[in-house]
C-alpha cells in the first residue's frame, strides 16, 4: 500500500469533511499547525498521529477538540514530554 504525505496543507482539505469521526494520519508530516486545524473538527472522536513531527506543546490545541476521546501517538515519550502532553490534553484523555 502506498503511503500518502498529507502535511499541514492537506489537513486544510480534511477539516472540510465535517462528518469524519476517525482519522488515521500516521507518518503524514503533520506539525503543530496541522494539529491545531484538526482540533477544530467538531465530530472527531479518534485520532492516530504516530510518526508526525508534533512537539509536546503542539498537543495543547487538542483542548479545543470537543469530542476527541482517543488519541494514538505510537511512540514512547520521555517523562518530560509525557507531562507536557498530559497537561495539554483534555482530562478525559489523560
Amino acid at each position: 500500500m502506498k503511503q500518502i504525505t498529507v502535511g499541514d496543507e492537506g489537513v486544510k482539505t480534511l477539516v472540510q469533511m465535517k462528518s469524519l469521526v476517525v482519522m488515521r494520519l500516521d507518518d503524514c508530516q503533520i506539525t503543530d499547525s496541522g494539529l491545531k486545524q484538526l482540533a477544530s473538527m467538531e465530530k472527531l472522536k479518534v485520532l492516530y498521529l504516530a510518526g508526525n513531527p508534533i512537539s509536546p506543546r503542539g498537543y495543547e490545541s487538542l483542548r479545543d477538540a470537543p469530542k476527541l476521546s482517543q488519541l494514538f501517538l505510537g511512540k514512547d515519550l520521555t517523562p518530560e514530554e509525557l507531562q507536557v502532553v498530559q497537561r495539554a490534553l483534555p482530562k478525559e484523555l489523560t
